[in-house]
């Protein structure tokens, strides 16, 4: 069952940074996906995520067939996570120190990079 509730907006869900599982699946909007999404830039190739995310996508449209997919508020964990995390090897070493920049959100969420190893990213979506 669903727990989308009618009449939401993406825009309002995200107000304070976006947020999905791995960067693809939206919580509370059943049957959404993203690519190159919240926390997937810098770690390695984009099209290294970008084909991670589409076999997750994929294997999630082959649940489809049976199910709404959706994602869950626990799933958001591993986005909260990232907030602390010191991302070392992106590059930008503001990540951790709260600085105001792209990679962050007004609110100081950061919505753009992934801190982790593409591998580890690849990984997640594998074991998703």
């Amino acid at each position: 069952m669903s727990t989308a509730a009618v009449g939401r907006r993406l825009h309002d869900d995200w107000r304070h940074g976006a947020e999905a599982y791995l960067g693809t699946v939206v919580p509370g909007y059943p049957n959404l996906f993203t690519l190159y999404g919240p926390n997937t830039n810098g770690i390695t190739s984009m099209i290294y995520i970008l084909e991670a995310q589409a076999e997750f996508v994929r294997r999630l449209l082959d649940t489809m067939s049976r199910e709404a997919v959706e994602g869950s508020r626990d799933q958001t964990r591993p986005a909260r996570r990232i907030q602390y995390r010191d991302p070392g090897g992106t590059g930008h070493h503001c990540l951790a120190a709260n600085c105001s920049n792209y990679l962050r959100h007004p609110s100081g969420k950061m919505v753009t990079q992934y801190p982790y190893s593409g591998s580890m990213f690849d990984a997640a979506t594998r074991r998703s």
